[in-house]
């Protein structure tokens, strides 16, 4: 019964609560606007992994790997004596990265992975974003009270496989087997989620709410970026006109860029970092307020 009233109340919260979507970042290249989630900017009751991934920041460093279209993980960082391949989305990284003082050239600094896209219409995408908008919420109730949380991860008092879930974004099947997934379809969602297939539906990541449109474009591309154990950022590619491998590489370097937060700096993605911890602790004393939240 707790589980019934824990994920409707995540369902009621989407219509009564407007969460910030300061965490996320928009721009346009040619033929594509893009739209990243940064893992570095996410909050995370892990306060040993918070102090570790700004440290790393600082070297001003980044070393990625990337799935490519037939499933292989690539390492998108060149070495300390090589060069990226020319042509390459390493090359085209280190291009971008150059402007900021950053370098690709790892193994130190800040280090993620950017897993395959999956290829979504204007429609299913507005069904995956809405999806994710639960998933979050449901993730936030389901690790407890944001201000207590650092302390109970220090005291072991949280098990590992909820950390784990801001990192996995484990997508609709999961929540299914955490919440029951008979609540999932039940819900008035139901008709949305039912359009997504399996691997789109195991895509969506526990990122806070993107407030994008996807109405207009031609196909909307959508990559995982996991960095650690405890962040996953998210890159969004939704095409102009047709998709081309061109438009696909610059659009995907400049994100990888962004997402990396080289663009960025130690004090602006503190400040996320707060940002979401606000809206983290919002969603659970609304909870609360609601007594939907006692046993947690």
């Amino acid at each position: 019964m707790m589980l019934i009233r824990h994920f409707a109340f995540a369902l009621a919260l989407l219509g009564t609560h407007a969460i910030s979507s300061a965490n996320s970042i928009e721009f346009d290249v040619d033929g594509a606007r893009v739209v990243v989630v940064r893992p570095i900017d996410r909050w995370s009751g892990n306060t040993a992994s918070s102090e570790y991934s700004m440290k790393e920041y600082s070297k001003k460093k980044i070393a990625f790997f990337y799935i490519d279209a037939d499933g292989k993980k690539r390492v998108g960082s060149s070495g300390l004596f090589s060069a990226p391949q020319k042509g390459s989305l390493g090359e085209a990284v280190q291009s971008e990265l150059s402007q900021f003082g950053f370098t690709n050239n790892g193994p130190s600094g800040v280090a993620f992975t950017v897993e395959k896209e999956i290829s979504l219409s204007p429609e299913k995408t507005t069904s995956f974003l809405q999806a994710q908008k639960i998933l979050y919420q449901k993730t936030v109730i389901d690790q407890g009270d944001p201000s207590t949380l650092s302390e109970r991860i220090g005291n072991k008092r949280i098990f590992g496989a909820i950390l784990a879930i801001a990192a996995t974004g484990y997508g609709m099947e999961k929540l299914g087997a955490v919440s029951g997934s008979q609540f999932v379809f039940g819900s008035g969602l139901a008709g949305d989620i039912s359009k997504l297939s399996k691997d789109e539906a195991m895509a969506i990541s526990s990122v806070p709410p993107i407030d994008f449109d996807p109405i207009g474009y031609s196909v909307i591309d959508v990559r995982k970026v996991i960095n650690g154990s405890d962040r996953v950022g998210q890159i969004i590619i939704a095409y102009k006109g047709e998709k081309s491998l061109d438009v696909e590489q610059k659009a995907l370097a400049r994100a990888i860029v962004v997402a990396s937060g080289a663009d960025s700096s130690s004090e602006k993605i503190s400040t996320a970092r707060q940002t979401e911890l606000s809206d983290r602790q919002l969603i659970w004393n609304s909870c609360i307020a609601n007594d939907n939240c006692a046993n947690k």
